[in-house]
């Protein structure tokens, strides 16, 4: 290691780590929110705030109804090892939320509120239906859209 950190290889990748430092530390464009308090709404909107809750006929757990392929994803990303049921746990779903939104938006130029509830909704390539409305399957689209109408009926809440 050369004292730059572990994910500091190159001076890229510093610039990427800062885009994204901004980029989150200052608020949504579209919506006024923190990434922080984005997650909060994920957290209403997937689970109505129950840490306990399990969903899609048992596949997703937690406060955020986590996925295990999503834990796969994070631990890809983190080079970690959580299983599926530390979902259950408040702060280790957050921080999964954090790097999987963070992770799949570093290369947008200007990331809103609609790409991360795509994402969250559809997987890392979510971000292109919030980009171009006639990407991907109807069908996907369709409950996007609904996705999005909860997601923008909490922001406003």
């Amino acid at each position: 290691m050369d004292g730059r950190g572990e994910g500091w290889k190159t001076t890229k990748d510093c610039y990427k780590s800062i885009k994204i430092l901004f980029l989150f530390l200052i608020p949504l464009i579209s919506s006024g929110l923190t990434l922080d308090q984005f997650i909060d709404v994920l957290e209403q909107v997937e689970s109505n705030g129950n840490i306990r809750a399990v969903g899609d006929s048992n596949k997703a757990y937690g406060i955020l109804q986590i996925h295990s392929i999503m834990v796969q994803d994070y631990n890809r990303i983190t080079k970690s090892n959580l299983i599926h049921s530390d979902c259950f746990n408040r702060e280790t779903s957050r921080e999964i939320a954090k790097t999987i939104l963070i992770n799949y938006t570093k290369n947008l130029k200007a990331v809103n509120a609609k790409h991360l509830a795509f994402i969250w909704n559809a997987g890392g390539s979510g971000w292109r239906y919030a980009e171009d409305p006639n990407y991907g399957s109807p069908k996907v689209r369709a409950n996007l859209k609904k996705y999005w109408n909860k997601v923008l009926t909490e922001i406003n809440k």
